[in-house]
């Protein structure tokens, strides 16, 4: 009897602790799935080439039904009498409006029925910014965007849905050891997909170059855009960017009456509508502005503006105890963000710089006899993503010499050349005469090419160059491409 006790006490234990263990596991499962479903979205027809033109509000899907689960998406819905399935992995957002915006993005390569989908993106306290006008009522709140699109068709079908069953900070990502994509990267696809951007099209070269009477010599690639405010030619103003973060302190009318003064010197108003091509660059011209390049997209489906900028200090002069200083650096690189309901404008804190700055180079020149004049020394310098070198980092720098047909381009060769060095500087033959002696004419130009790209707020290439006398006549030359 005893026996039979002790069985049916350890039996019953064994049920209670099986009990359990399903519970734990089903609470386990429950914790780390979750599931949104409507009977039915509204949403419109987009024109592909154009992501801001609504052709049509009449359009709607059925059905929805998404399960999130490790960093995974599964959703099925039905369109036009058919049922499509997709598979998505789940990255975390780069574009950010404000502290308490954050985002997720969903890519997949999957094709159900010939419809694939263009953006699968996740919005945290959604902004009004990224809200078409027939969905404004969801702001703050967790919304959904979802666009598909039809092969070799030309309409893109959009919808925004609240997910007001699914809590954002539960929604897993992919683990770092299964991450397909760089940070850069994902800040791309997500632009594509709030954007509904092309790749960027035209000319991305600009070169401007000007007399020591501040006149421009040529320009060369660059499209005119919309112009900054007037500012001195001869040292730019170093530029002073302000607090205006999108979403936490955007500047807006009508509390400020005319502008807010986003960047110094560049006119509010450049951000406010689109200025041209969407998705094109355009590089302002010198003409006493100051210098950037830009590419602006709308957000899908609505008149709502973004503008990737990156803004440059051009600085280019000469003294006594200095020679010929002629540097071109980054001075602001950013997304900035227009919302044409709010009248808000300000800065997207977005994790990856936008823009990147590629094959910058200066160009500083003599123009006068090359009997009288010649430089003597020689320092070339770059900072790229933060780190600054001299010297031996440049892959492309160059002097020019007069009656020499080919432009010295080595640096091992130009060091060669020099009569003695520094760390940083290389010093010439010091006088015209010596210099035709030795090298066969005299040294008038001096330029510098970036061998990685400015990517940073306060990258630069640059060079200096010590004069036999002092300068009476001179050019200086800048010139970059922009890439995403």
């Amino acid at each position: 009897m005893k026996k039979i006790t002790t069985f049916i006490l350890v039996l019953v234990l064994c049920i209670v602790s099986f009990s359990n263990d399903i519970v734990w596991a089903k609470q386990s499962i429950e914790k780390e799935s979750y599931k949104h479903s409507k009977n039915e979205i509204l949403g419109s027809v987009l024109d592909k080439n154009n992501m801001s033109s609504v052709i049509s509000n009449k359009s709607s899907i059925s059905k929805l039904q998404i399960k999130f689960e490790d960093g995974v998406a599964t959703v099925s819905f039905e369109l036009d009498n058919k049922s499509l399935f997709y598979k998505l992995d789940l990255y975390p957002g780069k574009i950010h409006y404000g502290e308490n915006n954050d985002s997720i993005i969903g890519i997949t390569e999957d094709v159900s029925e010939n419809y694939e989908i263009l953006s699968f993106r996740i919005e945290k306290n959604a902004d009004s910014i990224t809200l078409m006008n027939s969905n404004l009522d969801f702001e703050n709140k967790t919304v959904l965007s979802l666009a598909i699109c039809k092969n070799n068709s030309s309409d893109v079908i959009y919808f925004q849905d609240a997910l007001e069953d699914v809590d954002f900070a539960d929604i897993k990502v992919m683990s770092n050891d299964n991450v397909l994509y760089t940070e850069e990267e994902l800040l791309e696809i997500e632009k594509k997909y709030v954007f509904g951007k092309k790749e960027t099209e035209g000319k991305s070269k600009c070169e401007i170059t000007i007399n020591q009477d501040n006149n421009i010599i040529s320009s060369k690639g660059y499209e005119e855009g919309v112009s900054g405010v007037k500012e001195d030619l001869m040292m730019l103003e170093k530029i002073e960017k302000n607090n205006n973060v999108y979403g936490t302190n955007s500047c807006s009318e009508p509390n400020i009456a005319t502008m807010c003064s986003l960047i110094t010197n560049i006119s509010d108003s450049l951000f406010k509508s689109i200025n041209g091509t969407v998705g094109k660059f355009y590089f302002n011209n010198y003409n006493n502005e100051r210098v950037y390049g830009y590419a602006q997209n709308y957000f899908m489906g609505t008149s709502n503006v973004a503008t990737d900028i990156m803004v440059f200090d051009w600085d280019h002069y000469t003294n006594t105890s200095e020679g010929v200083v002629h540097q071109l650096s980054c001075a602001y690189d950013s997304l900035v963000l227009y919302n044409v309901t709010t009248s808000a404008l300000g800065i997207s804190v977005v994790e990856e710089n936008p823009l990147k700055a590629t094959s910058a180079y200066v160009i500083s020149e003599l123009t006068s006899n090359e009997t009288s004049n010649c430089f003597v020394s020689c320092e070339i310098g770059q900072k790229c993503s933060g780190s600054t070198s001299y010297l031996a980092a440049i892959v492309e720098c160059a002097l020019e010499w007069t009656n020499i047909s080919t432009i010295v381009w080595n640096l091992q060769t130009l060091k060669s050349y020099a009569s003695s060095s520094s760390n940083t500087t290389l010093f010439y033959r010091g006088t015209p005469s010596l210099q035709n002696t030795y090298y066969g004419g005299s040294m008038q130009k001096i330029s510098a090419k970036n061998s990685k790209s400015l990517t940073q707020e306060g990258d630069f290439v640059y060079v200096r160059g010590a004069t036999y006398t002092s300068v009476s006549t001179w050019s200086y030359t800048y010139g970059y491409a922009l890439s995403y």
